[in-house]
């Protein structure tokens, strides 16, 4: 697994949970679609709490949000395991990683 990243900034405001969710959201994605993790895998709340230093609550907001837009699916006992895609979603999947790789790309300083 990657390691740590602290998401949460020293002046940290519970109004910022919604920010924190949306970064783990956005890495976890990333995660996926670089393959780290793969279809089937577990996705632990636990281990993300632990991973990015979070309380559970961005953690579970996160995980929502992943379920909402198809990429991670109830295993067994209601676990979240990331999702097994079909060849249209897998390209997709790609195009929208070619996306979010140009946004993280850094401008050109004029």
């Amino acid at each position: 697994m990657n390691e740590a990243i602290c998401l949460v900034h020293p002046n940290y405001r519970r109004q910022d949970v919604s920010t924190a969710a949306s970064q783990v959201f956005e890495i976890v994605v990333s995660d996926i679609l670089a393959g780290i993790l793969r279809p089937g895998d577990r996705l632990s709340e636990r281990d993300l709490v632990l991973r990015f230093k979070l309380s559970r609550t961005p953690v579970r907001e996160a995980i929502k949000r992943l379920f909402e837009r198809g990429f991670v699916e109830a295993g067994p006992k209601g676990v979240a395991v990331i999702a097994v895609f079909n060849d249209e979603e897998l390209r997709d999947l790609y195009s929208l990683r070619v996306q979010m790789e140009s946004y993280a790309a850094p401008l050109p300083e004029h």
